[in-house]
C-alpha cells in the first residue's frame, strides 16, 4: 500500500507480503514552485513598444509585433490574434526568461482551424536564427513538435487540434523527458530531447 498526497512532507509506505514485512517512511520538502512569467494579454491596446505586454508575475514584459488590439475571444482574460498568413504577428519575450532554463512546464490556450505544417507556439533562438533553443509548433492537426537546443520530438495528440475550439496545452520536460497534455489529459511523452 502506498499513500502519496501533494500537499503531504511524509510519504508512508508498506509492503507485507506472506508475513515479511517492509515499512519505510520518507520526508519530502518540495519549494513551491513560482511561474517565470505569466501574459494574460489584458491591456486594451498594444502599441508596439517593448515591455507593452505585462508580465503578472514579476518584471519580464514582452513587447507586441504586428498587434494592434487584444481580443475578447478568449477562455479566461483576453487573448491575441496571432493569425496573420505570414510572420509579421508576434510576441517578443525577453531572453532572459529562455537562456540556462532547464526542466520546465509551459501551458498555453490557443485556438486555430488552420491545419499546415507548422504554426509556432513558441521560438526561442540563441546566439543567431539557426540556434534553437526552445521551439514548440503545431504540425498538421495532431502533432505538437518541440525542439530542445537542437534535439526534438513529434508529440501526438489524440485530440484534434486544429478544430476551432480552445484548447489548454502543457509541455513538460524534465531531463530529457518530454511530455505533452491536451485539455487536462496526458496524451505522450518521449524521452530523447536534449537536457540543460
Amino acid at each position: 500500500r502506498s499513500s502519496i498526497d501533494a500537499n503531504a512532507e511524509w510519504i508512508w509506505s508498506s509492503n507485507n507480503n506472506d508475513d515479511n514485512a517492509t515499512y519505510f517512511s520518507t520526508h519530502i520538502m518540495v519549494p513551491p514552485l513560482e511561474p517565470l512569467l505569466d501574459y494574460r494579454f489584458d491591456e486594451c491596446s498594444l502599441n508596439g513598444v517593448s515591455g507593452d505586454i505585462v508580465d503578472q508575475t514579476s518584471n519580464v514584459n514582452g513587447g507586441s509585433n504586428g498587434v494592434s488590439d487584444t481580443i475578447e475571444d478568449a477562455v479566461i482574460n483576453k487573448s491575441l490574434d496571432l493569425s496573420a498568413t505570414d510572420i509579421s504577428d508576434w510576441i517578443s519575450v525577453p531572453s532572459s526568461v529562455i537562456d540556462g532554463i532547464d526542466d520546465f512546464s509551459i501551458a498555453v490556450w490557443f485556438k486555430t482551424s488552420v491545419t499546415k505544417s507548422q504554426q509556432e507556439i513558441l521560438h526561442a533562438l540563441g546566439s543567431d536564427t539557426n540556434d534553437d533553443e526552445l521551439e514548440i509548433f503545431l504540425k498538421d492537426s495532431n502533432i505538437v513538435y518541440v525542439k530542445v537546443k537542437g534535439s526534438s520530438e513529434e508529440l501526438l495528440s489524440t485530440i484534434n487540434l486544429t478544430d476551432d475550439n480552445w484548447h489548454h496545452m502543457v509541455l513538460t520536460r524534465v531531463g530529457q523527458d518530454v511530455c505533452l497534455f491536451i485539455d487536462g489529459a496526458q496524451q505522450q511523452c518521449k524521452n530523447s530531447v536534449s537536457s540543460g
